[in-house]
């Protein structure tokens, strides 16, 4: 069993990017680490994009279950109880505030990238402001962070692959839709 140490938390929102809800989306960001690495190997990262029913009736369940059965440790090495991280996100969540480039940047996320399965569902894999990376033997699509409105975007495209994944019947409220961190300059290399 694979344990993994929380460092850090954040939680943003962001407007619906469809506009189909007045109810907000939900950014997690977590600093983590599996038990092994040492603290200097944690990054931020998304742990979940999503709406906010999904958020309160999918994600929350599993992440409070993940910590009951020791998935997850705070950042002392300590088991923390699924019902205390609930609160945690609770919490996080009144004091939260809407995600733009300045706060992905800040945390360390300045470009993101999605599959190649992910791209073309998306229909984004011939679009000028998308670049191509080359990944192993296959390729993955994403763009730099640099305005608000590439925030709004990475949002609008999580979103979109969650929507497609639920009318398929494959929605996984905590992976579906996450973009992978990216460096800009492989990005940047691949646009020339």
């Amino acid at each position: 069993m694979s344990i993994t140490i929380l460092h850090g938390m954040q939680v943003f929102t962001a407007d619906d990017p469809e506009g189909k809800s007045s109810q907000p989306v939900i950014v997690v960001m977590t600093k983590i680490t599996d038990q092994e690495q040492p603290l200097s190997d944690a990054r931020w990262t998304f742990l979940f994009i999503g709406p906010l029913p999904e958020f309160h009736q999918r994600f929350i369940h599993r992440m409070s279950r993940e910590f009951d059965q020791g998935h997850y440790l705070d950042r002392f090495g300590h088991a923390i109880r699924g019902s205390d991280f609930v609160r945690h996100l609770n919490t996080a969540i009144e004091k939260s505030r809407k995600v733009s480039a300045t706060t992905l940047r800040r945390f360390g996320i300045s470009a993101v990238t999605w599959s190649r399965e992910d791209a073309e569902a998306l229909g984004i894999t011939e679009l000028t402001m998308v670049a191509q990376v080359p990944f192993f033997m296959d390729s993955r699509y994403g763009f730099e962070i640099k305005q608000d409105s590439d925030a709004q975007r990475l949002v609008l495209y999580a979103m979109s692959l969650k929507r497609i994944a639920r009318e398929a019947g494959k929605c996984d409220p905590l992976y579906t839709g996450r973009p992978m961190l990216e460096q800009p300059a492989r990005l940047r290399a691949a646009s020339h």
